[in-house]
């Protein structure tokens, strides 16, 4: 299991790398064609898409993984359930446009925005759905070449329109739908033979009754990912929000490892001969292994972009990428200890952990931030990712007890705050937000 593991996750990580490399590399270059403020209304639209397309997802994504290798006809009644629902969140959000943009921004301007991400919501859960069927019934190279051809296709689109066309967010925005529209189609070609299958009642109830219980937990966490935007907001100004969107997405090449984590560890997670108790504790030991050294690689890679790539109105992003780069490492281990709740079927606590711990992070990260600006609010969200594996940990041995290695997770958590104590001790005096 353990060569298994290995040997997948380099082939994700090199896939997933490079899907998630070009677009970083375009982060810095765009802050020299996009103001802070144009930025911060972009991550606002961003954060309203990435919210949305969980409510067209719902987490039909989970259901799938969960029951693929149980009944394959379950591939097309996901795909048609995700085109229902993301076609229906899709045409709320397009009714609702002018709405949400006078909430927003004072500003019917940004209604055709609006609208492009509204279809993007249908195509991206498509190519989110498709991919994952591509993942399970087809070899690596397939997911590789729709990952790449995704990721090339949104990287030239953003570029062109952007750099030479200076059209600023909309052209971000439109890059990102034709990407989803070609790849999806794409996909649709992959995995032909599953969309010839019959599928009945006993499929969409296997999904809906698997996924459900999950919504709520899917929809918090999207809100503490992606809703402390519009507290960032509500406390600061668009500015401040897109210093915090740069710093995100730099910490965000951190997802790449967790990416090609999920990818590999869920088919093995689920699939019953690959299953063992020890097996598993042994890559939960192997994962905190692996982030030691990654942390701090990240960190370096960090400073060289912010030294010499960011434009200087974006500076006070450099130490909130760092904080956030330790607190989305913690994300890898969260995964691994809420696999006693999933094997168990006892999804519905997952929902409770993260309404809770969704509750805390907002109110930690409004008195944070007021206290100490953005960077305030990136100690909250480490904080709470902190709690959250806890909460999931102990939940989780009591669902399904596997026996994670605690003294590993200790010393892991002790390597985090002395990196977190250094950030502090060598930050200069600057007042961030």
């Amino acid at each position: 299991m353990i060569k298994r593991f290995l040997n997948e996750i380099i082939i994700f990580l090199l896939v997933s790398g490079i899907s998630r490399l070009l677009p970083f590399l375009l982060t810095p270059v765009f802050t020299h064609y996009i103001s802070p403020t144009e930025m911060g209304r972009l991550e606002i639209i961003l954060s309203s898409y990435n919210i949305l397309i969980v409510l067209g997802m719902c987490q039909i994504d989970t259901a799938v993984q969960r029951f693929y290798y149980e009944r394959e006809s379950i591939s097309k009644a996901a795909i048609f359930t995700v085109a229902k629902l993301s076609s229906i969140i899709a045409l709320i959000t397009i009714v609702a446009s002018p709405l949400l943009m006078y909430f927003y921004f004072k500003n019917e301007m940004l209604i055709p925005d609006v609208m492009i991400t509204a279809a993007s919501i249908v195509f991206g859960n498509m190519f989110i759905i498709n991919g994952l069927i591509v993942r399970y019934s087809k070899p690596i190279r397939y997911i590789a070449i729709l990952n790449l051809t995704q990721t090339i296709l949104f990287v030239v689109c953003a570029y062109y329109g952007v750099v030479v066309l200076h059209m600023g967010i909309r052209a971000y925005l439109l890059a990102m739908l034709i990407s989803y529209i070609l790849s999806s189609i794409l996909s649709l070609v992959f995995i032909k033979d599953k969309i010839s299958l019959k599928f009945s009642c006993v499929d969409t109830n296997k999904l809906w009754g698997f996924a459900l219980p999950q919504l709520p937990a899917r929809v918090a966490s999207a809100l503490s990912q992606y809703g402390n935007r519009f507290l960032l907001l509500w406390i600061f100004n668009q500015s401040i929000v897109g210093v915090f969107a740069i710093a995100n997405k730099i910490s965000s090449l951190m997802l790449v490892g967790l990416t090609a984590f999920c990818m590999v560890w869920y088919p093995m997670l689920y699939s019953k001969e690959n299953r063992n108790n020890i097996e598993i504790r042994k890559l939960f030991k192997l994962v905190i292994v692996l982030l030691i050294p990654l942390i701090p690689v990240m960190l370096i890679i960090t400073h060289v972009i912010f030294k010499f790539y960011v434009a200087e109105q974006y500076f006070e992003a450099e130490y909130v990428s760092y904080v956030l780069i330790v607190a989305t490492s913690l994300l890898v281990i969260k995964e691994m200890v809420d696999s006693g709740i999933k094997l168990s079927g006892k999804v519905k606590f997952i929902s409770y952990i993260y309404i809770l711990n969704t509750i805390f992070l907002f109110v930690a990260m409004f008195l944070a931030g007021k206290e100490w600006g953005i960077i305030g609010v990136s100690y909250a969200i480490l904080i709470s990712n902190v709690i959250l594996i806890f909460m999931t940990w102990i939940v989780s041995e009591k669902c399904y007890a596997i026996g994670f290695s605690v003294n590993y997770f200790i010393l892991y958590m002790l390597y985090c705050m002395t990196i977190v104590a250094l950030i502090i001790y060598v930050m200069p005096s600057v007042e961030i937000g």
